[in-house]
């Protein structure tokens, strides 16, 4: 029950009516409710009335006599209701609050009703009803065991807290406040008017007391030691009550402590977090309950998070409701930012209760509702004869409805009943519910509360004002973020155009005098040469800006800003100090320092301008430390007090710790120095350098000094946490690009939040709150009963873990349990064994052991009695593996001598308790020094093993026997590299099948180390660094794409796949085992193991990661929840490291009602036109950075979504194409998405072509999901390295740099489309793209231009009567054009492309049909449109000029082509046109938008449109954008009322939004 604030003063001392008027008012008839004001309860269904509800709800808080005292207060204060109306909300306007549809509600139809619904793909959930009174409902396994396991991990990392709530000093000012006459009091506890106070009566409003459940022998216990009840019958008359001296009552009740098994609530309890950023499980939860309550997303998403509570053995919880009603007297503890502030009490709505079991209770702890589905319900009957309904310690048996906690069963049910009209009514009182006895064990649950206010109109406003706390932008706006206690974002709001054309480099809040700034504050925001002041608020919803200051330009660059008693003090770049007067806007005094010297950063320090300290750092590397307001002396330039040297580069940051005397300096140097310095403030002091920190590996940016850390952040994406001793603590890596700028700390809350030159923001938890689970631990294996040494190990699943000894005993550790357990011994395993874990959440609870023999065994882990041996070799067994496939069928691959290996399947007895090991068959690896296989994987749908063995081979297995058969590729010449060979396995007439394909020391001699299949495409890892995609085509293993893991990463160990489609590697780097992103270049998790030649295991689940390996004949363990990847820790996806080079726009999605962005994410103002449907432009850009990434762009909100990044190039990407745009359901499926085909090129002459796919997916905060599939790569050097006559042709340049791409669509069946590139070497080349992009070839070049080529440019050509033909243009440095007749080229005989010179190079293009000088230089941007003269040619160039004209195009008539004779199309130029200097730098984006309208960008970073049409383009408007160095830009269409969107990309991304 939510608990009460105090009352405000002013309801203080109500005038109390004369007794001659109450006696006259119990004569006139007190039984009938309106004629009896003080009577509290005057319906059955006391718990719905209003002063019922209050007491409980105080009771909470205060002691009994303040809490009636509180009740009195309620009645008194509303009065006569018709001519007093009560506080009432404040006025909002007309029309200011939406109107909010109906809730929805599931109807029970009838007890043991059960009905189906989908909360998760491919799995169906039941619903079950038991009980109408109230509403409740039952869902077996709606979460699974691992979520219910994550869930209560996740709850003890951050830690618990105990659930009781105790009286506070708010009942000392409630008792000061007000005054209650005892005979009011016991009027109010005498339910049935016979003027005796019975037990039942006092114990029926008075349960809470001071935090303890009051039973009738505590309320004797109290009655004798106050001498209130001199009988002793417990009974207490109207004279014994008012003898009664409540001070002797308080004072008991002060000096009585109530044990824990007296409390109200025994039990500990955490909130997680389930919003935006929240670990992948918790946003899962949340959306099943969205489904589950077919609510809107508004109203779960802003309800409370998840509570996890522990109940220990002798926890309870007695019975209680789990809302209230809503009065004038009460506001909802959700809604109370837009509630009227005079409302005293505040309590929790929830419209609904979830509840989820998370573990098996061995005792009691069941659920009781002790009046469900009962006829009538009368609050007094709870109490009968000794028997207390809601006592959960005693009587719980005694209740109508039990719910037994079984894990993963969740229970629901309705607080209110409806109103008729859609919305909340009054309080369910059948929903009085309590947690029982827990007799033994432990008991977890999780509740999800659904809160709704039961005024329709409060929840609507307050749904209103949480959408415009939601809005981020970019340039000189500041961005206002506010992070919740758990470290999550929650909501964004933007101040616009602060700066003009500054950068804002710092803020500095003004500080008030009583330390308040909890609803306002003046922020001055400085950057550059500018300087302004804003005054905002924040409170009720609404975060606004009050007032700003004009912008102040200095004329000099301002380091550093000090609030000063109303004024400001700013640090200058030339070593001098201004003190500006912020109201006035004026300059109050300047004062320089005699050393004139260029700063490159400074630090004020000090309140007032007499002891104004400023801290300079020069750029002759030294610090120096002078005074201001020493000039108010002679009024001339003041000498430094101080030089301190140390640094032998530029001090780029400094701060200083007042509370400890410290000043930390971060320098060019690469290092942190700590400096001792005192108190700055007195002049004269001593400096001593105590700490030299080294281990940035570039130029360190940013220092900040903390109480108890030191934090630096530089230029090589690194942030470290250092001791005051200079220890290193912690390393946080995750940025990318040129380092972290940005960085800021709340050692309270111990956060570190860092912002990168890759626009991304990032939270990290210092020591103490790190990632929770995470950290090496000793499984205290060594014992006495335990003889022997461990040999090997290996993990069943994330919660289980295998050791075998020496002495052929296998043991089992279970992580709950914390215990080992002896599963077998075997005397033959002694020497030498091997041990694997079957794959699996849970390891498929099997496991194989091998011995030096030729012996395995297969052990069912939970019953090892029922163990097989088999005897499959005469020698040694080399190495084990499992190859699963789903949950259908299992199999144990088992390598012995001369390279044959034996294939096991794997079945269970239809009891459980027993398995069945069969030989398949046995397959013979290829001859090698060291011939045993090293890891195996089904290819689906499960017809071909794929293998990889030790001499670095990967290999293609049929599955079954007869498959070779079945597929009919037996008999094929080299289809069976190994054909059907006789070996001598273990001596019978055995038949070893050979590979059906095999890639030969792929990955060297150091062997493959794993075998993964997913999306169709194989992925091996192994031990020489490298991480290779393949493709099966007819049975043929085929190499797509090859990667290099992370530097230094030699050893590879795996690849996993995430859930969101990305890949985690994990490998070995020296001594650690690391688990590295390759999209976000991030290492996840590192273990200092000692290196990977000892035994290991990993295992990764949704629920945990672990990794185990052996040191010192221990196990050691590393385990971090949640899986590879780390939730809590990314605000803001970053976009690119370094300069974006490429924007591209894919296409358009519409998102229905049901894909909405919930309220709160709304923007505060809307553009015109994007008040229609939810669109998302989808945008691909890439960057020097070497990535690729794909963002939604929503129309309606200046936001923008990374949905995901591709790594796979070697070094900067510079160009893309798209093509093959569709959906995912094809062209009838109606569901919003799209796919696509997408080519990137840039550095080394490398290509890569990849498909993307991005559908709806409302977990994820842009409601969208991207998965990508590679599909082919290309490079120049290694085309020529596959030549077989390579010695006689000149290698290809491998800095030869793909400039440009266009895509060159083909009207021909079956021939896929070609892909034009311009390069740097002087050529442009043509690639054919077969086989929907799987395959990749080099068709033709010319070296036309002979000298770099800058863009290319394909368009098409139709006309009547005319055949289609497809153009490309291309254009170079030296300003020509070139167009060349695709459609002819690509003709079958046709003499335009000439054959190669020599055989294995591509064939050659002819002469161009046209070529054209347009410019003077660099032609950086091109672009065309059909008119109906023929197409609109548009160029900008280097000098900044602009080049249109019109081109004709001349094609021969149908009859005329089919003569046989080859026409080749003419080109013509009709009209001409330039405008130069149309910017006042390149000219590097362009676009023709229509025949009447262009726009252009340029490096001036300015946005121009041009009108187009007969004559010169004429100039229309431009803008200013903030992005500088813009390398490309993209312009669209997005409706008639919307206008156009422009995105820019350069350093940075910037959306321009245009209207005609």
């Amino acid at each position: 029950m939510a608990a009460a604030a105090a009352p405000r003063p002013e309801a203080a001392s109500p005038k109390w009516a004369p007794p001659e008027r109450e006696r006259a008012g119990a004569a006139a008839g007190l039984d009938d409710c309106e004629d009896a004001p003080v009577r509290p309860l005057c319906k059955p269904r006391g718990i719905c009335s209003r002063a019922y509800f209050l007491v409980l709800m105080v009771f909470v808080h205060l002691y009994l006599g303040n809490v009636l005292a509180l009740l009195l207060f309620v009645h008194y204060s509303n009065g006569d209701e018709s001519s007093d109306p009560g506080p009432q909300r404040r006025s909002q306007g007309p029309g200011t609050a939406p109107t909010l549809g109906p809730l929805t509600r599931l109807e029970g139809i009838k007890v043991g009703h059960e009905r189906k619904v989908q909360l998760v793909a491919d799995r169906d959930h039941f619903i079950r009803t038991l009980s109408l009174k109230p509403l409740l409902f039952e869902i077996p396994g709606f979460l699974s065991d691992e979520e219910c396991r994550l869930i209560i991990h996740l709850a003890q990392m951050k830690g618990l807290q105990r659930s009781q709530i105790l009286p506070t000093e708010e009942y000392e000012e409630a008792m000061g406040t007000m005054q209650v006459s005892q005979l009011d009091l016991f009027r109010l506890l005498d339910q049935n008017h016979d003027g005796r106070l019975q037990l039942r009566e006092v114990l029926a409003q008075t349960r809470l007391g001071n935090g303890r459940w009051m039973t009738p022998e505590n309320i004797q216990e109290m009655y004798s030691a106050i001498k209130a009840d001199p009988d002793g019958d417990g009974v207490l008359s109207l004279q014994e009550f008012a003898d009664m001296d409540l001070r002797d009552f308080h004072k008991y009740m002060r000096s009585h402590k109530a044990a824990s098994s007296e409390l109200v609530r025994n039990s500990h309890h955490t909130w997680l977090y389930q919003g935006e950023g929240a670990h992948h499980v918790m946003r899962s939860i949340r959306q099943r309950v969205l489904r589950l309550t077919r609510l809107s997303p508004e109203i779960v998403e802003l309800s409370e998070p998840l509570q996890v509570v522990r109940y220990g053995e002798g926890g309870h919880y007695h019975a209680h409701v789990d809302s209230g009603p809503v009065y004038p007297e009460t506001i909802c503890s959700h809604t109370k930012l837009v509630a009227n502030e005079s409302v005293p009490f505040e309590t929790s709505c929830r419209y609904m209760t979830v509840l989820f079991y998370l573990n098996n209770v061995t005792g009691g702890g069941e659920t009781v509702f002790p009046v469900a589905d009962n006829r009538t319900y009368d609050e007094m009957s709870l109490i009968q004869d000794d028997v207390d309904l809601r006592d959960t310690r005693r009587h719980c048996d005694k209740g109508n409805l039990r719910v037994k906690p079984r894990q993963g069963t969740a229970v629901f049910w309705y607080n209110y009943l409806p109103d008729g009209q859609g919305w909340v009514g009054d309080v369910d009182d059948y929903s009085l519910h309590g947690g029982c006895l827990v007799t033994r064990g432990t008991k977890w649950i999780a509740n999800n509360w659904i809160n709704v206010d039961p005024s329709r109109a409060r929840q609507a406003l307050f749904q209103q004002e949480m959408a415009r706390l939601a809005r981020e932008g970019e340039g000189p706006d500041v961005l206002v973020y506010s992070l919740d206690f758990g470290g999550h974002l929650r909501m964004m709001k933007r101040v616009q155009n602060l700066l003009g054309h500054y950068l804002i480099h710092g803020f500095r809040v003004r500080p008030e005098p009583n330390g308040d700034l909890d609803s306002e504050a003046m922020v001055a925001v400085f950057g550059s040469k500018g300087l302004r002041v804003v005054k905002v608020s924040w409170g009720q919803g609404r975060f606004r800006e009050l007032w700003r200051s004009g912008l102040w330009n200095m004329s000099d660059w301002i380091w550093d800003a000090r609030w000063l008693e109303g004024n400001i003090a700013l640090a200058l770049g030339h070593n001098s100090v201004v003190l500006y007067d912020p109201v006035v806007g004026c300059m109050l005094q300047e004062v320089p320092c005699t050393d004139r010297c260029t700063l490159s950063s400074a630090c004020l320090i000090g309140d007032t301008w007499k002891e104004l300290t400023i801290v300079a750092g020069a750029v002759s590397n030294q610090l120096l430390v002078w005074y201001p307001a020493a000039a108010l002396i002679d009024n001339k330039p003041v000498a430094p007090d101080r030089r301190v040297s140390g640094h032998v580069g530029v001090i780029f940051s400094m701060s200083y710790l007042e509370s400890k005397g410290l000043l930390a300096t971060a320098s060019e140097d690469r290092s942190v120095r700590i400096w001792k310095v005192g108190d700055l403030r007195v002049p004269g002091g001593r400096v001593q350098n105590i700490g030299h920190c080294f281990g940035h590996s570039a130029r360190v940016w940013q220092v900040k000094l903390l109480e108890n850390y030191l934090i630096s952040a530089g230029e090589d994406c690194v942030c470290l946490v250092w001791s005051h001793e200079g220890e290193i603590l912690q390393a946080f890596r995750g940025h990318q690009g040129r380092g972290i700028r940005a960085l800021a700390a709340h050692e309270r809350q111990a956060w570190v939040v860092t912002g990168g030159d890759d626009s991304g923001i990032r939270l990290w938890h210092l020591v103490g709150r790190g990632y929770p689970g995470s950290g090496v631990s000793a499984l205290c294996f060594k014992s006495r009963s335990r003889p022997g040494t461990l040999k090997a190990v290996t993990l069943a699943g994330s919660w289980r873990l295998l050791a075998v000894t020496d002495t052929g005993v296998l043991y089992l550790y279970d992580f709950e349990v914390k215990c080992w357990e002896q599963l077998l011994e075997d005397k033959r395993f002694q020497s030498y064994c091997l041990l694997e874990a079957a794959p699996g959440p849970e390891g498929f609870g099997l496991c194989a052991m091998a011995n030096g023999e030729g012996r395995v065994k297969v052990v069912p882990i939970n019953t090892p009695t029922a163990a097989v041996d088999l005897t499959l070799f005469r020698g040694k067994v080399h190495s084990l593996s499992w190859a699963l496939r789903g949950y259908e069928e299992l199999l144990l691959l088992a390598s012995g001598p001369g390279g044959v290996v034996a294939c096991l399947e794997i079945s269970a007895a239809p009891s459980g308790k027993a398995i069945f090991v069969k030989e398949r068959c046995r397959y013979l690896l290829p001859p090698s020094k060291q011939r045993w296989h090293t890891c195996s994987a089904f290819l689906p749908p499960g017809d071909f093993l794929v293998c990889g063995d030790r001499r670095g081979s990967v290999l293609l297995f049929p599955s079954r026997p007869a498959l070779l058969k079945d597929l009919g590729i037996g008999g094929k010449a080299g289809a069976v590299t190994g054909a059907l060979e006789a070996g001598s396995g273990s001596g019978g007439d055995e038949t070893e099948w050979g590979p059906v394909s095999t890639l030969p020391s792929l990955h060297g001699k150091q062997g493959v180390t794993s075998v993964t299949c997913h999306g169709g495409y194989v992925y091996t890892t192994g031990r020489d660094g490298a991480y290779y995609q393949l493709f099966v085509r007819g049975g043929q293993l085929q190499p797509v794409l090859r990667q290099k893991s992370c530097r230094g990463m030699n050893w590879v160990a795996g690849l996993r796949m995430m859930a969101d489609g990305s890949m985690v590697i994990l490998g070995f780097h020296a001594n650690e085992f690391v688990v590295w992103s390759p999209r976000s270049h991030e290492k996840l998790h590192i273990v200092n193991c000692g290196g990977g030649h000892r035994s290991w295991a990993f295992s990764d689940t949704e629920a945990a990661m672990a990794f185990a390996y052996l040191k010192d004949g221990d196990v050691m363990l590393y385990r971090a929840l949640g899986g590879c990847t780390r939730p809590h820790v990314i605000l803001r996806e970053s976009l690119h490291g370094r300069e974006i080079t490429c924007v591209k726009r894919v296409g358009t999605i519409t998102l229905g009602p049901e894909f909405e962005m919930p309220s709160f994410m709304q923007p505060d103002y809307l553009e015109p036109g994007s008040e229609g449907p939810g669109l998302t432009d989808i945008v691909i850009t890439c960057s020097e950075d070497t990535t690729v990434c794909v963002l939604a762009l929503p129309t309606a909100t200046g936001s923008a979504h990374a949905l995901t990044a591709v790594c796979n190039h070697i070094s900067s990407v510079r160009a893309l194409a798209v093509w093959g745009i569709g959906t995912p359901g094809g062209p009838q499926d109606p569901r919003p998405g799209l796919t696509a085909h997408v080519v990137s090129a840039g550095g080394r002459a490398e290509m890569h072509c990849f498909s993307i796919m991005v559908t709806p997916d409302p977990s994820t905060p842009s409601r969208l999901a991207c998965h990508v599939m590679h599909l082919s790569s290309h490079r120049l050097d290694e085309y020529w390295d596959r030549q077989r006559n390579r010695h006689r042709m000149i290698k290809v340049d491998p800095e030869t740099r793909y400039m440009s791409l266009a895509i060159c669509e083909l009207d021909r069946p079956g021939l896929g489309p070609l892909v034009a590139a311009a390069c740097s070497d002087g050529a442009v080349r043509l690639f054919l793209l077969q086989d929907s992009g799987r395959r990749l070839q080099l068709l033709a070049e010319t070296f036309h231009h002979k000298r770099c080529v800058l863009k290319v440019h394909s368009f098409t050509h139709e006309a009547p009567n005319q055949r289609r033909r497809l153009f490309l243009c291309s254009a170079a440095t030296d300003g020509s054009l070139a167009f060349w007749d695709l459609t002819t080229v690509l003709d079958h005989g046709s003499t335009a492309l000439e054959p190669p010179t020599d055989p294995g190079l591509p064939y050659r293009l002819g002469t161009p049909c046209l070529t054209l000088q347009a410019h003077s230089c660099g032609v950086n941007s091109l672009h065309t449109w059909p008119t109906r003269e023929g197409h609109l040619v548009a160029s900008g160039s280097e000098d900044g000029s602009l080049h249109v004209f019109v081109l004709a195009v001349e094609a021969p008539e149908l009859e005329e082509a089919a003569g046989g004779a080859e026409l080749v199309p003419q080109l013509h130029v009709l009209e001409e046109y330039s405008v130069p200097c149309a910017h006042a730098a390149h000219v590097t984006g362009l676009k023709i938008l229509s025949p009447s309208l262009m726009v252009s960008a340029s490096i001036d970073q300015r946005l121009t449109f041009w009108r187009l049409g007969h004559g010169e383009p004429t100039f229309m408007n431009s803008t200013v954008y903030h992005v500088p160095d813009v390398a490309d830009m993209d312009c669209w269409p997005v409706s008639p009322e919307f206008g156009h969107r422009c995105a820019l990309g350069g350093q940075g991304l910037e959306v321009y939004n245009w209207y005609d």
